[in-house]
């Protein structure tokens, strides 16, 4: 799939499943892959053919959502801001508080928060509740079975306390696997019941929902969020709207949710 090709058929498509161009500009090559690939599985012979087939095939457009998924991720990604939540859990109202991971993807920053509840003798206990629309990145994170260079950003030593190794892979050790539930649930439709001290919403939403999906999903993460709870993004990550927002850190990726 020619790399024009794929971008005229993404500038169409992304939109109507609440999605934005914008934020696939530096991850393109891998999602026209996985769409070439599709295409060709159908039998298609052009991209157009597969335009063609979206538009004429409604159930083909779940599929194309799902191929659009970004779901690269590492342990303790973005060690800068998460080195800044460190020192604002204390604050959040321990000994015990509960997170929201939305879109977890395949469980590092689910397992990011448990290590920090067990290794950060500051930091509360944390018990994740964890959410991702794919059944088969949930079933990832249950596993917890990861190549060693996603954990090479963890702090000095956390990876042996936490890891064994399994044969060309890292397993993070059973004992250390309680206090997480994981969920199969779509950000755009839905959120678990709540309410959390802390909610985890990283390069999903605010890079690749539309503005009207942005939106929606602020308010569906207000309405989980404690008042002076704290809202972590993604780096470079931003609200479409602050108000009722207080930064942490510098670029406004971690946030404090004003008293109402």
């Amino acid at each position: 799939m020619a790399r024009a090709e794929c971008t005229e058929l993404l500038m169409w498509a992304l939109p109507q499943v609440g999605l934005r161009f914008e934020g696939y500009r530096k991850v393109q090559r891998q999602v026209c892959r996985r769409l070439d690939e599709r295409r060709q599985a159908l039998g298609l012979t052009s991209t157009a053919a597969y335009r063609g087939y979206l538009a004429t095939h409604d159930d083909e457009w779940s599929t194309f959502r799902r191929l659009a998924r970004v779901t690269v991720s590492r342990f303790y990604r973005d060690t800068e801001l998460w080195d800044g939540l460190r020192q604002v859990l204390p604050q959040l109202g321990g000994p015990r508080i509960t997170a929201w991971s939305a879109g977890c993807a395949s469980g590092e920053e689910v397992w990011t928060l448990r290590l920090i509840a067990r290794l950060d003798e500051q930091a509360p206990d944390i018990d994740v509740v964890a959410t991702d629309i794919e059944e088969e990145m949930l079933f990832r994170a249950r596993a917890a079975r990861y190549q060693a260079g996603t954990l090479r950003w963890l702090p000095e030593g956390w990876r042996d306390q936490a890891f064994h190794r399994s044969a060309d892979a890292m397993r993070l050790k059973d004992d250390w696997r309680d206090g997480v539930e994981l969920l199969e649930q779509d950000l755009m439709e839905a959120a678990p019941d709540g309410p959390f001290e802390l909610i985890l919403c990283r390069n999903l939403a605010f890079t690749y929902f539309d503005d009207a999906h942005q939106r929606a999903v602020t308010a569906r993460l207000l309405s989980r969020l404690v008042d002076g709870g704290v809202l972590m993004l993604g780096k470079g990550e931003t609200l479409p709207d602050e108000a009722g927002w207080e930064r942490l850190h510098e670029g406004g990726a971690l946030l404090r949710r004003r008293a109402t």
